[in-house]
């Protein structure tokens, strides 16, 4: 004696291929759309990293400018920052030598009223910069610009006079 008799089964043939093939689709979908997310995490990911790396560039050349003798310590008002841009790269990331890369100096002063409270206006004075440099990440496809101020602080002799090891 068979459990299910046939008369029950008429209307049924082919009901669970459909079944099969229904859930397989769907199944489908959703590992479509968790590949999609997990390459667009990926993207995400991959240009915070690269944004990242120019920025890095970025300070890294105003922190080369501003450790460099031969940069802070120039004459002219105006210095080029492009021709260190293969001391300043890492990691295929650095300066962008199309645009303008400069730091200026802008010349001896008093300090402002914050750093005055801890030196003495007496005894302490100081070398005002303005730096702007761009930088480019790895493979030219983010950019980061930083434009900041400096004052480099500066013994003043029995004179008032600015004592300086590198002329600036």
């Amino acid at each position: 004696m068979h459990p299910y008799p046939a008369e029950n089964l008429k209307g049924e043939q082919g009901f669970a291929l459909i079944l099969v093939l229904v859930m397989l689709g769907i199944l489908s979908l959703l590992g479509i759309l968790a590949l999609n997310t997990s390459h667009s995490e990926l993207t995400i990911t991959s240009n915070f990293k690269t944004s990242q790396r120019a920025f890095s560039a970025a300070e890294r050349a105003v922190e080369y400018a501003l450790a460099n003798p031969a940069i802070v310590g120039a004459t002219a008002s105006e210095t080029n920052l492009n021709p260190y841009a293969t001391s300043i790269s890492i990691d295929n990331s650095g300066l962008d030598t199309s645009a303008t890369n400069v730091l200026r100096n802008l010349g001896v002063g008093e300090l402002p009223d914050y750093l005055a409270q801890i030196y003495s206006q007496e005894k302490f004075g100081g070398n005002f910069y303005n730096i702007s440099v761009h930088a480019r990440g790895p493979g030219g496809r983010s950019k980061a610009r930083v434009e900041t101020q400096q004052v480099r602080i500066f013994q003043k002799d029995d004179e008032g006079q600015l004592i300086t090891t590198s002329g600036g």
